[in-house]
């Protein structure tokens, strides 16, 4: 399982608008440890995010009205108002998408977002997404504040 700092559980953001997307993200997410909110298009995740931080965002690219280009855009200048004011630091975002290309990949990274993961997933890519950027993120924090590692 993983734990954020303090113990409790990372606390992601899953963006989809496909209900069977969303119920199997969650479940695989719940089952690698993590504490998730859903949210079924751009506007509501832009409204989440301004209300509580989260560890990470899985964000589908395509969804009507704002799609997931559009939100990370979004959030990335959320991110920057806030860390004039010493608050924020920047959330991975992982792009989830059906599409598969290299070009696909180049857009989202493009887009402000940090890593890139195919449909349908698995629950090791996720939990190798999850180790990549908050598992080794959170050992490294640790480390820089001089903390052990308590699992071994």
């Amino acid at each position: 399982m993983n734990k954020a700092e303090g113990g409790s559980a990372f606390c992601i953001l899953m963006v989809d608008d496909d209900p069977t997307i969303q119920k199997v993200g969650k479940a695989i997410l719940a089952h690698c440890g993590c504490r998730v909110e859903v949210s079924g298009n751009g506007r509501e995740a832009i409204e989440a995010v301004a209300r509580q931080k989260f560890d990470m965002i899985f964000m589908d690219c395509h969804m009507p009205g704002m799609d997931g280009y559009v939100t990370t855009g979004v959030n990335r200048e959320m991110e920057n108002k806030n860390r004039g004011n010493g608050e924020a630091s920047r959330v991975p975002i992982v792009a989830v998408t059906g599409y598969s290309t290299e070009e696909d990949r180049e857009e989202c990274l493009r887009a402000g977002m940090d890593d890139y993961l195919s449909k349908p997933f698995t629950i090791a890519q996720i939990q190798s997404v999850l180790d990549r950027w908050l598992v080794a993120r959170s050992a490294e924090n640790r480390e820089d504040r001089g903390e052990q590692d308590s699992s071994g």
